[in-house]
């Protein structure tokens, strides 16, 4: 079974009266806000934002985020939230900056046709806003590629740099504790950084969140358990650090697709 891209949660038009506030949390998903009209401002992990109708402002999953509109008008946005199965594009799209300039491109059209369908609850149209949804998504990462290509800005090279040594300590850490409670306090201390400047830098040189990290690291290992240990589905659970045989399954089939037992064995038929 193929793994799914990406799998929308929630999307909707918005408009929030003057002087609105949303406080501070975050989720274990993405929440994206396009702005129509009005203003406010946005703060995203450490940075904020003023509000620009036309402009995108992106969260990932497990940071923390909150906004506020403007004294002088109603703040009206089309937010979407959703999820993202597949590591490779999560890791993609968690790189995005926080803000993106998308009033060159149809980008408001392209949501609210991803709106009107999810709504229409015709038949196939949870595949439909699935195709929808990864239209969008690879329309940022255009977007954001284009605008780095005409600012002559190219930082792979130095990202890679960072990535091999930045973090060594911390990775080994998280190789060695799979099984156990990790929390961000910790990896911070080992690490040698204050915890909001760790968690900031992690995900700009990782390009994913230090707990997205794990929870993949957590996937990957479980996945090499499955097919070359003697280990049962339970044993690995707990060793990969999931607390219960159902938040394991339910976890891998997230990432994956399948559950465990299926995956397992899916490969030992190939």
């Amino acid at each position: 079974m193929e793994t799914k891209k990406s799998e929308l949660i929630w999307i909707n038009f918005r408009t929030y009266p003057k002087s609105a506030e949303l406080l501070s949390h975050s989720h274990d998903f993405f929440h994206f806000v396009y702005v129509i009209s009005g203003s406010g401002s946005i703060k995203i992990g450490e940075e904020e934002y003023s509000f620009i109708s036309k402009h995108i402002y992106l969260t990932p999953p497990d940071v923390y985020h909150e906004f506020y509109s403007g004294k002088d008008k109603a703040l009206c946005t089309i937010e979407i939230k959703f999820d993202m199965p597949d590591c490779e594009l999560k890791t993609q799209i968690s790189s995005l900056p926080y803000v993106l300039d998308t009033s060159s491109e149809n980008v408001e059209e392209l949501l609210t046709k991803l709106y009107k369908e999810d709504k229409s609850k015709l038949p196939f149209s949870s595949e439909c806003s699935e195709l929808l949804i990864e239209e969008f998504l690879f329309k940022l990462l255009r977007i954001n590629e284009e605008k780095k290509v005409s600012s002559g800005i190219n930082d792979d090279s130095r990202t890679h740099r960072e990535n091999s040594s930045a973090f060594s300590s911390v990775i080994e850490y998280i190789n060695d504790n799979l099984e156990n409670d990790i929390s961000l306090d910790k990896l911070a201390e080992v690490a040698c950084l204050e915890k909001n400047y760790f968690i900031k830098k992690f995900s700009r040189v990782m390009m994913q969140t230090p707990m997205e990290f794990i929870r993949c690291k957590r996937i990957e290992t479980a996945k090499d358990l499955l097919l070359f240990s003697d280990m049962n589905i339970t044993q690995i659970a707990y060793s990969t650090g999931f607390k219960s045989i159902h938040h394991f399954s339910n976890t891998f089939f997230k990432y994956t697709g399948i559950r465990p037992n299926q995956f397992k064995n899916a490969e030992n038929k190939k």
